[in-house]
């Protein structure tokens, strides 16, 4: 049995990229009890000068608003703010270092990031359709885990209830090489982005939980795929990205290793009316 498509290619590989993503958003709603969420892989879709981008995404639990800005033909500023919350029920649950403790009701999650980052970009090919680019940069934000815990007496079954919390700073720097291939109306990127994370000043009132974590560099490998298509005017773009997220098994942590996210991406500078046109010809030299 042969299996075809009837539409265009491109409309096949979006079509393809929009179901994975979609299976991508729906699963990360389900993984609780994580000390980790990636955020959103950012990818510039600079092509020349001036050229800009303000985007923003929506997640299983929270949103990413990315912008950057071209300053040059091959290099520009990139930024980023990401902002997590959650509330996972999670009965039966029992936190490493804690005897005799369980979370019958729920835990609640809040994390945030703020970054800022350089761009190097440079298209390879004459045609100007396929670029590369490298970014890297460093984040500061906060991470905090709330659970409401019931813990057993050592005479009868009888106990009592109390929040337990874990609060820490985090701090992250990354590297991320993308290669783009554009075409008129839409693109497609594939980037692969390293980060390292550490979690200072931790405050919780048990050290044993989340203790091997602190101050410890905690490392991941985040290759990710984004679709972008333009429904009509060139200066918006809608855009999808599916990924995965790999730490290294130094340390053991629980973590969300999936990266889903739909959003809007708009070009401020084309909207204002400067326009870049889509070369069909090789750029002279």
């Amino acid at each position: 049995m042969k299996l075809t498509c009837s539409r265009p290619v491109w409309q096949c590989v979006l079509l393809s990229g929009l179901i994975f993503c979609g299976i991508c958003f729906a699963a990360s709603c389900t993984i609780p009890h994580y000390m980790y969420a990636p955020t959103a892989a950012g990818v510039p879709s600079f092509t020349g000068k001036h050229t800009s981008q303000i985007s923003g995404s929506l997640s299983a639990r929270g949103f990413d608003l990315q912008a950057g800005y071209a300053l040059t033909g091959h290099f520009g500023v990139w930024g980023g703010w990401y902002r997590r919350s959650e509330r996972n029920y999670a009965r039966g649950y029992r936190p490493e270092g804690l005897s005799g403790y369980r979370t019958p009701d729920s835990v609640r999650y809040g994390r945030g990031l703020v970054s800022l980052g350089a761009v190097y970009y440079t298209p390879v090919d004459q045609w100007r359709r396929f670029f590369f680019s490298v970014s890297a940069g460093y984040g500061t934000g906060y991470f905090r885990m709330i659970s409401h815990i019931h813990r057993k007496s050592s005479v009868d079954s009888t106990g009592i209830y109390e929040d337990y919390a874990y609060r820490a700073r985090m701090r992250r720097i990354y590297v991320q090489p993308a290669f783009m291939h554009r075409f008129e109306h839409w693109s497609v990127t594939i980037s692969v982005r390293w980060s390292g994370t550490v979690y200072q000043d931790v405050r919780s009132p048990d050290p044993d939980l989340y203790g091997h974590v602190s101050n410890q560099l905690l490392s991941f490998v985040e290759p990710a795929m984004t679709w972008k298509l333009s429904p009509g005017p060139d200066w918006l773009m809608i855009s999808a990205q599916a990924g995965v997220s790999l730490h290294t098994p130094a340390i053991d942590y629980r973590y969300r290793p999936l990266i889903g996210n739909i959003g809007v991406s708009v070009d401020p500078v084309k909207l204002l009316g400067k326009k870049e046109p889509f070369r069909q010809t090789p750029s002279p030299r």
